[in-house]
Protein backbone atom coordinates (compact mmCIF):
# COMPACT_ATOMS: atom_id res chain seq x y z
CA UNK A 1 0.00 0.00 0.00
CA UNK A 2 2.96 2.29 0.78
CA UNK A 3 4.34 1.81 -2.76
CA UNK A 4 1.26 3.17 -4.47
CA UNK A 5 0.96 5.86 -2.37
CA UNK A 6 4.35 7.28 -3.30
CA UNK A 7 4.15 6.31 -6.66
CA UNK A 8 0.75 8.43 -6.93
CA UNK A 9 2.57 11.19 -4.91
CA UNK A 10 5.01 11.12 -7.61
CA UNK A 11 2.48 11.31 -10.74
CA UNK A 12 0.61 14.40 -8.69
CA UNK A 13 3.90 16.21 -8.37
CA UNK A 14 4.65 15.37 -11.68
CA UNK A 15 1.34 17.11 -13.06
CA UNK A 16 1.72 19.73 -10.74
CA UNK A 17 5.51 20.59 -12.31
CA UNK A 18 4.25 20.67 -15.36
CA UNK A 19 0.81 22.71 -15.02
CA UNK A 20 3.41 25.19 -13.44
CA UNK A 21 6.03 25.60 -16.87
CA UNK A 22 2.78 25.74 -18.86
CA UNK A 23 1.37 28.34 -16.31
CA UNK A 24 4.71 30.30 -16.74
CA UNK A 25 5.45 29.79 -19.60
CA UNK A 26 5.20 33.30 -21.17
CA UNK A 27 7.37 34.83 -18.31
CA UNK A 28 10.60 31.98 -18.80
CA UNK A 29 10.40 33.03 -22.73
CA UNK A 30 10.14 36.77 -21.78
CA UNK A 31 13.38 36.18 -19.56
CA UNK A 32 15.13 34.22 -22.21
CA UNK A 33 14.56 36.88 -24.87
CA UNK A 34 16.21 39.75 -21.87
CA UNK A 35 18.92 37.20 -21.35
CA UNK A 36 19.91 37.16 -25.18
CA UNK A 37 19.28 40.74 -25.10
CA UNK A 38 21.69 41.33 -22.33
CA UNK A 39 24.64 39.41 -23.64
CA UNK A 40 23.92 41.18 -27.35
CA UNK A 41 24.33 44.37 -25.88
CA UNK A 42 27.24 43.13 -23.21
CA UNK A 43 28.95 41.71 -26.35
CA UNK A 44 29.03 45.18 -27.74
CA UNK A 45 30.33 46.97 -25.35
CA UNK A 46 33.35 44.52 -25.19
CA UNK A 47 34.00 44.34 -28.62
CA UNK A 48 34.18 48.27 -28.39
CA UNK A 49 36.81 47.88 -25.67
CA UNK A 50 38.86 45.62 -27.29
CA UNK A 51 40.82 48.57 -29.14
CA UNK A 52 41.29 49.51 -26.04
CA UNK A 53 40.03 51.90 -23.51
CA UNK A 54 36.92 53.97 -23.86
CA UNK A 55 34.44 56.60 -22.27
CA UNK A 56 30.56 55.75 -22.20
CA UNK A 57 29.49 59.05 -24.95
CA UNK A 58 32.43 56.85 -27.10
CA UNK A 59 30.96 53.66 -26.31
CA UNK A 60 26.88 54.66 -27.30
CA UNK A 61 28.01 56.33 -30.51
CA UNK A 62 30.18 52.96 -31.07
CA UNK A 63 27.54 50.46 -30.47
CA UNK A 64 24.11 52.46 -30.52
CA UNK A 65 22.97 52.02 -27.30
CA UNK A 66 21.84 54.30 -24.93
CA UNK A 67 24.39 56.08 -22.45
CA UNK A 68 22.15 55.06 -19.15
CA UNK A 69 22.46 51.35 -20.67
CA UNK A 70 25.81 51.14 -21.39
CA UNK A 71 26.56 52.72 -17.90
CA UNK A 72 24.13 49.91 -16.26
CA UNK A 73 26.19 47.22 -17.83
CA UNK A 74 29.72 48.85 -17.18
CA UNK A 75 28.93 49.15 -13.54
CA UNK A 76 28.02 45.74 -13.70
CA UNK A 77 31.21 44.29 -15.30
CA UNK A 78 33.51 46.34 -13.26
CA UNK A 79 31.73 44.90 -10.33
CA UNK A 80 32.64 41.65 -11.53
CA UNK A 81 36.49 42.33 -12.23
CA UNK A 82 35.40 42.43 -15.90
CA UNK A 83 36.52 46.16 -16.91
CA UNK A 84 38.20 48.64 -15.12
CA UNK A 85 39.01 52.54 -15.02
CA UNK A 86 41.69 53.74 -17.08
CA UNK A 87 42.08 57.54 -16.19
CA UNK A 88 39.88 60.38 -17.44
CA UNK A 89 38.64 61.69 -21.30
CA UNK A 90 37.63 65.30 -20.47
CA UNK A 91 35.11 64.67 -17.72
CA UNK A 92 33.95 60.92 -17.99
CA UNK A 93 35.81 57.96 -17.34
CA UNK A 94 37.54 55.75 -19.22
CA UNK A 95 37.09 51.96 -18.84
CA UNK A 96 38.97 49.02 -20.24
CA UNK A 97 38.90 45.23 -20.12
CA UNK A 98 40.52 43.52 -17.14
CA UNK A 99 43.23 40.82 -18.74
CA UNK A 100 42.03 37.97 -17.34
CA UNK A 101 45.51 36.73 -17.56
CA UNK A 102 46.53 38.81 -15.33
CA UNK A 103 45.22 39.21 -11.59
CA UNK A 104 43.36 42.57 -11.58
CA UNK A 105 44.18 45.57 -9.50
CA UNK A 106 42.66 46.25 -6.57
Amino acid sequence: MADQDIEKASIDSKERLKALREERSSVIERNKELLKKQNSDTGLIKKGLRDGAKSIPELAKETGLKSDLILYYISAMKKYGEVTEEGHSGRYFRYSLVDKKRPSKK
